[in-house]
């Protein structure tokens, strides 16, 4: 873990989390105080939409390269939402493709095929 003088490959994550748990405990008390509110329901499209996208994500980038995957992790997050205009979607995905590519691929020098094998 380390300590603040020497901090460990642990030590940041670790302090995150008890950030996270402080931040959510006096957000808790709070909303305890202000009394009984009704909690709205979930909306289930973006979550199916958006999670079900990394998973396609972590299934097609061995097979279909990083610019493919994140083209179709693009378009497929857009589902998410009613309001989704598909050109700006394509423009989008395009640019998030040519964009990780660029980052992952050619100034991080990561080892992962660009295009499909």
């Amino acid at each position: 873990m380390g300590s603040i003088s020497r901090m460990g490959p642990g030590y940041l994550p670790m302090v995150l989390s008890y950030a996270l748990i402080i931040i959510g405990a006096f957000i808790a008390i709070r909303a305890i105080r202000q009394g009984e509110s009704r909690i709205e329901p979930g909306h289930w499209r973006p979550m199916v939409f958006v999670l079900g996208s990394i998973l396609v994500f972590a299934f097609l980038i061995p097979w279909g390269g990083l610019a493919l995957s994140t083209l179709f992790v693009t378009i497929l997050s857009s589902f998410g939402t009613r309001e989704t205009c598909w050109r700006n979607t394509i423009v989008l995905g395009i640019s998030m493709a040519l964009l990780t590519a660029l980052v992952f691929i050619k100034l991080l020098g990561l080892p992962i095929s660009v295009w499909p094998k």
